[in-house]
């Protein structure tokens, strides 16, 4: 017997444990921040946030400047850029060249996608968390100069805020799986839904259906109450725009080659 196959016979064979998902995602948020597009575009939105802060402090309605005004709107900016890191998240394995160490290091491509969308969920709380420090801080400048100052929030309209920011940052990484491009996946991001708007607006016929799927039906979450048929042409417009991409571009991550 010669020596080798002695070797193989005796060799113990080799076990190696998964990295746990929990761990994926810490890697996953990580990442978000560790890139200069991710540190810019995280940067830039607080930056803008505090502006709008500023000049609704300064410049809105004394009698308007509530914690839950200020609250509303600070979010609104917020919304428009964070999607983006959704986006970068999902392409950045495809335009960063890095899908070759990661899917060999972790080779069930389904467990880097749920760890992206664990890791997005939870930079939804941050930024929601940063809005509402952001409010209070414009609340109590705008109390200061004599505003209304009221510090009554409900917690609808916080639950409402954050389930907004997370279907638009969820949004955003599902376009970021159909596409695996971060340019195509950003103008389609934005530019989408705005032809759909447009289309609303011009054709009376179709103004109707649209807001079962215009994305602009999600702005009922910045009201109090909402009734039943909003909910529903929330969960309509959160299922086409972030259930459908998303199943296609786990199937699309599922089987693309890695060159």
């Amino acid at each position: 017997m010669s020596t080798t196959t002695l070797y193989a016979e005796t060799a113990a064979p080799v076990r190696t444990r998964r990295v746990p998902l929990r761990r994926l995602m810490v890697i996953e948020l990580r990442k978000m921040a560790d890139t200069r597009a991710g540190i810019a575009l995280l940067s830039l939105t607080m930056v803008i946030a505090l502006i709008m802060m500023f000049v609704l402090a300064f410049a809105a309605k004394q009698e308007e400047q509530t914690f839950d005004y200020f609250f509303r709107n600070t979010l609104a900016p917020i919304g428009v850029l964070v999607p983006v890191v959704g986006i970068l998240a999902a392409t950045s394995e495809w335009s960063q060249r890095t899908a070759l160490s990661t899917f060999t290091l972790v080779p069930q491509r389904g467990r880097i996608a749920a760890a992206k969308t664990g890791a997005i969920v939870l930079l939804a709380i941050p930024v929601t968390a940063f809005s509402l420090a952001t409010s209070a801080l414009g609340n109590a400048i705008a109390a200061a100069r004599g505003g209304n100052g009221s510090w009554d929030i409900t917690a609808a309209v916080l639950g409402q805020g954050l389930l907004n920011q997370l279907i638009g940052i969820l949004m955003g990484l599902a376009f970021g799986l159909v596409l695996m491009s971060s340019p195509l996946a950003i103008v389609s991001y934005y530019m989408l839904p705005a032809v759909l708007q447009i289309l609303g607006g011009t054709i009376s016929a179709i103004t109707k259906p649209l807001k079962w799927i215009d994305t602009s039906a999600l702005n009922s979450l910045a009201n109090d109450h909402l009734s039943n048929t909003e909910w529903a042409q929330v969960g309509t417009t959160a299922a086409l725009w972030v259930g459908l991409p998303l199943a296609v571009g786990l199937v699309r991550l599922a089987g693309r080659e890695i060159k």
